[in-house]
């Protein structure tokens, strides 16, 4: 599923049945319906999880994918950089750590925008030292488009807002290339500065 939450079957509205099987092969999800073709309609519908853990690989589906498996333990394997700090998830009453600012810089240098937003994807976390083709993965498991918008400092501002207000979330955006001040208590964010010097940035500065 591409959300990652298994959910072994549920009514959402009147008409839809959700099912979604666990990530990375770790089971699959099987749904018996009874379908009546002169009323043109579903009249029983159950779905439950069959959990893959524990179970031997197919020697037919192995034997098949061989040799990509092959090539991609390989290209995982290559060393592209290293870090002399851990690369992992934020911790709690983090808004920012050196992955989110990897990722912001990453970003910015791939789009030439100022600002980014980005999140820390999963739990998984590269220790100092050699960072693996496989790493880099790990720690972002998608290949999602780029988005580049114009923003203005009220619009920036409402943006953070709006993540802070959600931070406990796995989806929080750590905004990157911009400081600012903020009242936890009242949810709101005073003031901006960006660019190469940080200086204020404000509407009347545009």
């Amino acid at each position: 599923g591409h959300s990652h939450q298994m959910c072994p079957g549920k009514q959402i509205g009147v008409k839809t049945w959700f099912v979604q099987a666990p990530p990375h092969a770790e089971g699959v999800a099987v749904c018996d319906l009874s379908y009546d073709p002169s009323e043109r309609r579903i009249g029983n519908i159950k779905s439950l999880i069959f959990s893959a853990k524990g179970q031997d690989e197919d020697a037919e589906t192995v034997k098949l994918f061989s040799d990509v498996r092959k090539k991609a333990e390989a290209a995982g394997g290559e060393v592209i950089g290293e870090t002399n700090v851990a690369l992992g998830p934020m911790k709690k009453k983090e808004t920012s750590n050196a992955l989110t600012d990897m990722f912001g810089a990453a970003l910015c240098e791939t789009t030439g925008a100022k600002i980014a937003f980005h999140g820390t994807l999963n739990d998984y976390t590269v220790q100092p030292g050699k960072i693996t083709e496989r790493d880099l993965f790990m720690l972002a498991p998608y290949e999602n488009p780029l988005v580049i918008l114009n923003l203005s400092p009220s619009e920036c501002r409402t943006i953070i807002e709006e993540q802070l207000a959600d931070r406990k979330r796995s989806v929080f955006q750590a905004p990157y290339g911009v400081k600012y001040t903020a009242d936890n208590a009242a949810g709101t964010v005073s003031s901006l500065k960006a660019g190469d010097a940080m200086r204020i940035w404000n509407d009347e500065g545009i």
